[in-house]
């Protein structure tokens, strides 16, 4: 999922669109809060979730209670997103044993695919050209009976 936070949210955005966004036809709030309480699990997973809190919203956090024991996250981006986690057992980045006070610092991010073809192929134009030369000298040398 995808979040964007901004201070002076539009309340209507019937209004025009101006450059990709709409211009509001209503007034605004003065801000924005979004309070995350995960209650009644016991795994929670982010997985790939944007929260942007571009302009630095002061209202952003996520608590979880007693009853969650293992805190995943697993890419994404969660900026300036506070999280209270103190009642967490475990916390994992990615598949790495982490501080529950670091956890969305360190699984955050996007896991790029390794790409394997480029290696290849330029290992073996390497392997080919040196075989190529290898030959040329063996052709040259003299042969001596």
């Amino acid at each position: 999922g995808k979040l964007v936070l901004c201070k002076n949210a539009c309340m209507n955005t019937n209004g025009e669109e101006r450059n990709g966004s709409f211009a509001c036809a209503n007034s605004c709030f003065n801000q924005t809060s979004l309070h995350l309480n995960i209650k009644n699990v016991t795994d929670v997973l982010l997985q790939d979730m944007e929260i942007r809190n571009d302009r630095k919203v002061d209202n952003v956090f996520m608590d979880a209670n007693t009853q969650v024991s293992s805190f995943r996250v697993e890419g994404g981006e969660y900026s300036n997103l506070l999280a209270s986690l103190d009642n967490v057992d475990e916390c994992k980045a990615w598949e790495n044993v982490t501080s529950c006070d670091l956890v969305i610092v360190e699984g955050s991010g996007w896991l790029e695919e390794d790409s394997y073809a480029g290696i290849v192929v330029a290992a073996s134009a390497i392997i080919l050209v040196f075989v190529i030369i290898l030959c040329a000298v063996v052709a040259t040398r003299p042969k001596t009976m």
